[in-house]
Parts: C-alpha cells; sequence; structure tokens
C-alpha cells in the first residue's frame, strides 16, 4: 500500500514538473501592447538599433587610430627614418588622414543616428496609414453590406432579379477579401515598426496622434547646403579627393611631379575629384527631386480632399437613387470603388509628404 501511495506521489510530481516545462505555458499571453508617440518611436529605435552602436564604435575607434598615428608620427620626427619616403609619409601623412578620419567616424555617427530616426519615423507613419486603410477597407465593406441589404429587399419585393443579389453578394466578398488584406497589411506594418525600433516583434505597437497633412515651408538652397554637409556620401568623397590630394602634395613636394609615385598619386587626385563631382550631381538631383515632389504633394492634396468630398456625394446620390429604382446595382458599386479610391489616393499623398519632410 505505501509502495502505491508513494508510486501515485512519484507520477504526480513528474506530470507536474513536466506541465511546467511546456514551452509556452507559462507566458501564454504574449508581450502586452504599449503605445507609443513618433518621438517615442523615435528615441526607442535610436537606443535600440545596432548601427549606432557601431557608429560609435567605429568612432571611439578612429579616436585611438588618431591618437596612436600622432604619436608614432612624433617619434619619426625625432628619429634618422624622418630623412626617408616612408618616415615622411608616417610623421607628415598618417596623422593628418587619421585625424580627417576620425572627423569623418564622427560625422557618419550623427549621420546614422538621423537614418536610424528617418526609418523609424517612415515606419510609423506607415502604420498609422495602414491603420487608415483598415478604416476604408472596412467602411467599404459596410457599403457593400448595405447593397446587399437592399439588393435583397428589392428581390423580396420583386423589383430586382436574382442576379442583382448575386452581384452584391460578389461585391460584399471582394469587400471583405479588401479588408482582409488591409488586415494583414497592418500586421506586416507592425512587424516592419517593431523591427525598426529593435524591440520584440510580437509586441503589439499602438501608435500615438492623427495621420494628416500638415504643410510645412522648404527653401531649395537651404535643403541644398544641408545636403552638401549631412549626405555621407557626400562626406566620404570630399574626404576621399582630400586624401588624395594631400597625398600627391606630399610626394610632389618631396620628389617632383615627374616621380613615378607622384604620378600615380595625381591620377588618384583626378579619379577621386570626378568621383566628388558625380557624386555631387547624384546629391544635388536627389533633393531637387524631393523639393519639387513636395510641391507637387501640396497641390495634389487639396485636389485630392476636394475629390473624397465628390466622391462621397456622389455615392450618396447613387445610393439613394438605387434605393428608389433609379440606378442599377453598378452604377452604385462604381461609386462606391470611385470613394475608396478618392480616399486611398488621398491616404497615399499624406503618407509620402509626410515621409519627405
Amino acid at each position: 500500500m505505501k509502495k502505491k501511495i508513494l508510486l501515485g506521489l512519484i507520477l504526480l510530481a513528474f506530470i507536474l514538473v513536466g506541465v511546467q516545462v511546456i514551452p509556452g505555458i507559462a507566458d501564454s499571453d504574449g508581450p502586452k501592447e504599449i503605445t507609443l508617440t513618433l518621438e517615442q518611436a523615435v528615441d526607442t529605435a535610436i537606443e535600440n538599433n545596432p548601427m549606432v552602436g557601431m557608429a560609435q564604435a567605429d568612432k571611439k575607434k578612429k579616436e585611438v587610430s588618431y591618437k596612436q598615428a600622432k604619436e608614432a608620427g612624433a617619434k619619426i620626427e625625432d628619429s634618422m627614418m624622418e630623412a626617408t619616403y616612408e618616415g615622411k609619409i608616417l610623421a607628415r601623412l598618417k596623422p593628418k588622414i587619421a585625424e580627417r578620419e576620425g572627423e569623418q567616424a564622427a560625422k557618419v555617427y550623427d549621420i546614422t543616428i538621423n537614418g536610424v530616426k528617418v526609418q523609424a519615423e517612415t515606419a510609423y507613419y506607415s502604420l498609422i496609414q495602414a491603420g487608415e486603410k483598415q478604416i476604408i477597407a472596412g467602411n467599404t465593406l459596410s457599403r457593400a453590406d448595405e447593397q446587399l441589404r437592399i439588393a435583397k429587399l428589392r428581390y423580396d419585393l420583386g423589383t430586382a432579379a436574382k442576379v442583382e443579389v448575386l452581384g452584391a453578394e460578389a461585391g460584399q466578398a471582394a469587400a471583405r477579401a479588401g479588408l482582409t488584406a488591409a488586415r494583414n497589411d497592418y500586421k506586416q506594418k507592425m512587424l516592419e515598426l517593431n523591427k525598426s525600433l529593435a524591440i520584440n516583434l510580437e509586441t503589439p505597437v499602438k501608435t500615438s496622434g492623427e495621420f494628416q497633412f500638415e504643410k510645412e515651408e522648404f527653401l531649395l538652397q537651404d535643403l541644398l547646403d544641408r545636403a552638401m554637409v549631412e549626405d555621407m556620401s557626400i562626406i566620404k568623397a570630399q574626404d576621399a579627393y582630400e586624401m588624395a590630394k594631400w597625398s600627391y602634395d606630399l610626394v610632389k613636394s618631396l620628389y617632383g611631379s615627374n616621380y613615378y609615385e607622384a604620378r600615380k598619386a595625381e591620377q588618384d587626385v583626378v579619379a577621386a575629384q570626378l568621383s566628388l563631382e558625380k557624386t555631387t550631381d547624384e546629391v544635388v538631383t536627389g533633393v531637387h527631386k524631393s523639393y519639387y515632389g513636395s510641391l507637387a504633394l501640396e497641390e495634389q492634396y487639396q485636389y485630392l480632399l476636394k475629390t473624397v468630398e465628390l466622391k462621397k456625394e456622389a455615392y450618396r446620390l447613387t445610393q439613394l437613387s438605387y434605393e428608389n429604382g433609379l440606378a442599377i446595382l453598378s452604377e452604385v458599386q462604381e461609386a462606391s470603388d470611385a470613394l475608396k479610391e478618392a480616399e486611398v489616393n488621398l491616404s497615399d499623398c499624406v503618407h509620402q509628404y509626410n515621409i519627405l519632410k
């Protein structure tokens, strides 16, 4: 009897332990929902994004490299090696290049932070827009439900054929599929936001703020000036050109411009200058494109806003006509589709403007 009781206790303990080690049982609810403003999302991204940490580590590494090069150069100046070509490179050129690389790394760090900020803002705005498109799809389904209700009522009264009910059912199914697609897109946009914030991908995020068009004034020259000092490709191309020029000037001062190494260094300067000019043209073109794109969106917004109002009224009138037998189902469905398209176009305009600014 005692053996049976002991065996039962052992079995019970085994079952309890087994339950405890089953994955997911202890924390089946998953991460809790969090509410984030745009500023909070940006701060979270900067704090968590590994690219920021990597850029900071590179900046510190370049600072150490500069100190190392400066100390090595000072030792060379106090030795007989200073008279050699290699010695002059170590004493004069290497510290200068290391200093510039340190300055570049500091700029890259700041640019990386700004890039992470832009990435988080884009993902945040995309989630807000996905939520708005969910609402648009839901409204479209509600209109399809109403169309089906009226079609069935007309059929029961003998004023509509069965094919009209079938058409309304098909429209309802299409609207429901559109809502499902919008919901799936919302989930995907939330995953992308969580990824940019470097938080648990399963964390439900609720955005705080409205998806609206807030016009900002931009001066083209200010944007160009800012790009010249903040664009990473410009900074690297400019530094590469200046470093190549330093190298050429040093070799030429030591051995003259006809020396083989000087002639090769001169071509490095030419290549670096051409690369800088090409990069500058690309950046200037990109700034112009963004600037004129934002101006176009400002004008489009007013037009699209009026278009939505027009399509809403057109749908309302067509719906009334359909209820009174003065319009057919396809006409009211076309009016509903036109309203949805106008609302989506307006949403896209607001989203693109927020991203550009």
